[in-house]
């Protein structure tokens, strides 16, 4: 019975891979689809199964109500920012000139990637395996 708990994953992973885009929602709305399809089936041969399927159908509803309400949360998630959007209203500033340019959407200076604002670079000095060897003093 591993394969409800793995079909879920894999249909929440896929959500947030394409999160706020529509491949997300029809991964999703597929999945139930597939799901009620399934329950249907069962339920249509319930004589020709097993004495114990009443409680497999009883218990696909609240399966399938949990993975499509996960999987749409996961589909409304925001998507993680670029490097080139906008750190206040995630305008994105790709094509734009970036020195000294303000946001055309809310106005905030761009002080990212080329715009001449950006710290210098950190300057990593490497850490030695071994003890330095002692000075001679002539």
């Amino acid at each position: 019975m591993l394969i409800f708990p793995i079909f879920a994953t894999i249909i929440w992973a896929l959500a947030m891979y394409w999160r706020r885009r529509w491949p997300s929602f029809a991964i999703v709305t597929g999945a139930l689809f597939i799901l009620m399809i399934v329950v249907r089936l069962f339920s249509a041969s319930r004589d020709m199964l097993p004495a114990y399927s009443p409680i497999f159908y009883e218990l696909m509803w609240p399966y399938i109500v949990l993975t499509g309400a996960i999987g749409y949360y996961i589909c409304v998630l925001p998507r993680p920012p670029t490097e080139l959007q906008c750190g206040k209203c995630r305008y994105d500033l790709s094509g734009l000139d970036l020195k000294g340019l303000n946001c055309p959407e809310c106005g905030q200076q761009w002080r990212g990637k080329g715009s001449g604002f950006e710290p210098p670079p950190e300057v990593l000095t490497p850490i030695l395996k071994t003890r330095p060897a002692k000075r001679r003093v002539f």
